[in-house]
């Protein structure tokens, strides 16, 4: 038997920026710095709002990768944070 492997789920900040296009990006953008400077008080309303916009774009939620990242979300490092920056402002990306 031969093992197939999924492509690891993206990210939330992925994710976002497959829905943003040239109508909606400069109210994305805000949104997702909004997001990106939430504390642990505003991120459920910052996220609620972010994945109802992503959903309702047919962008796709990865749910386990999701709730990984918000339980990383108040370390010092920001490393979630800085991933989703990273995946979500980086305009030029290589294709497969």
């Amino acid at each position: 038997d031969k093992e197939t492997t999924a492509p690891p789920p993206d990210s939330f900040g992925k994710s976002l920026y497959q829905v943003r296009t040239e109508k909606n990006g400069t109210g994305l953008d805000r949104r997702m710095e909004r997001l990106l400077d939430a504390d642990e008080q505003q991120l459920p309303f910052q996220l609620r709002q972010a994945v109802h916009l992503l959903t309702n774009s047919g962008g796709r939620v990865h749910w386990g990768n999701l709730l990984q990242d918000v339980l990383k979300w108040s370390y010092p490092e920001r490393r979630v944070q800085k991933k989703w920056a990273r995946d979500y402002f980086v305009r030029e990306r290589v294709t497969e």
